[in-house]
């Protein structure tokens, strides 16, 4: 795996029933590659974007995306910060 990009994408519709709507964003990490979360030593990933983390707004993305940057590298792997 090797995070080539942080792009936010957006989705919006309506649930199967045509009533009630959906908003949320994943975040892409590559070709083919999104962001399903983290833990203390690297980033999960998906090739389903269906599987990828829903977040709940685009600032919460970026935000996301800010952190990831800092504390991860380009292989998904935590940065020695010492």
């Amino acid at each position: 795996m090797m995070i080539t990009e942080y792009t936010p994408i957006e989705f919006k519709g309506f649930h199967l029933d045509g009533r009630t709507p959906y908003h949320y964003w994943i975040i892409k990490l590559g070709e083919n590659l999104y962001y399903k979360m983290y833990d203390t030593e690297k980033i999960e990933t998906t090739t389903d974007e269906g599987y990828a983390a829903h977040i709940a707004n685009e600032k919460f993305a970026i935000e996301l995306i800010g952190f990831l940057k800092k504390f991860y590298d380009e292989h998904g792997q935590v940065r020695n910060t010492i």
